[in-house]
């Protein structure tokens, strides 16, 4: 069948089963009051796709942690102040059912709240998740929370509420695993957590251009991360780091690509 796709998101359980996202905003949805999704589904390594359901809210932030077990938020802000849109699979995509992740329901009426990294599974049992909540005129304040389970996401626990800078905007980026944690501050700063937001130590994030930060990144594991910066007008370069974000270079794909600027 044909499925509009405006993001695809795919997750691979196995080199056999795996699933794409096809998400696409409400304003594309006649009659949806807020994202939507299609699933997508593969039992041969992606030589042949079926589909197995669809559902409001729900968005390319998307990851099966095994077979049947498939977890999915919306790009834009939740709808839902009280809490973020996480929804939760457990037949394979065809039902879908909202998660309550613990403490949300403080957050005051009029504060934005969007998932900023995950959900992140590292086995069927471990994942995480960083949520961010940007309070406006509060200068100051929660700015990303730090979640983790170890029951299959069936409950979720706080880890570490990241307090310490000024929240004048969603930080460009978080990343988030099984024990660790990163985020871009803004301040062209980077820091890491190997607690899982415990504690946290800045890094140099030396080899970055001047005065950039990233505007995306993502991490494989605790030391490999790649990100985009901005090169020149109409394109960004892709970056690399084998350290956990201590350093960094650029792509070479050896041709004319976007080239990082030097001093």
């Amino acid at each position: 069948g044909d499925f509009r796709c405006d993001t695809a998101t795919i997750s691979f359980v196995d080199p056999s089963h795996g699933f794409i996202m096809c998400a696409y905003p409400a304003a594309t949805a006649a009659g949806v009051a807020g994202p939507y999704g299609a699933v997508l589904r593969t039992d041969d390594g992606g030589a042949t796709w079926s589909a197995v359901g669809d559902a409001a809210g729900l968005g390319s932030q998307f990851t099966a942690s095994d077979a049947t077990t498939l977890w999915s938020a919306p790009d834009s802000n939740s709808p839902v102040l009280k809490g973020v849109a996480l929804s939760v699979s457990r037949d394979a995509g065809r039902i879908w059912a909202p998660v309550d992740l613990p403490e949300l329901s403080s957050v005051p009426v009029g504060a934005e709240v969007r998932v900023e990294a995950g959900p992140v599974f590292s086995d069927a049992s471990n994942g995480a998740i960083a949520v961010g909540v940007f309070v406006n005129g509060a200068g100051g304040g929660d700015a990303v929370w730090f979640y983790r389970t170890s029951d299959a996401g069936r409950s979720w626990a706080v880890v570490k509420k990241a307090i310490d800078f000024p929240m004048i905007d969603f930080p460009p980026a978080s990343a988030v695993g099984q024990v660790w944690a990163a985020r871009m501050l803004g301040n062209y700063k980077w820091t890491v957590s190997g607690d899982f937001g415990a504690s946290w130590t800045e890094v140099s994030g030396s080899g970055l251009p001047p005065n950039t930060q990233l505007l995306w990144f993502d991490f494989a594991d605790a030391s490999h991360g790649v990100g985009t910066v901005f090169a020149a007008p109409g394109s960004n370069a892709l970056m690399l780091s084998s350290d956990g974000g201590g350093t960094w270079h650029a792509a070479d794909f050896g041709d004319a690509r976007a080239k990082v600027p030097s001093d």
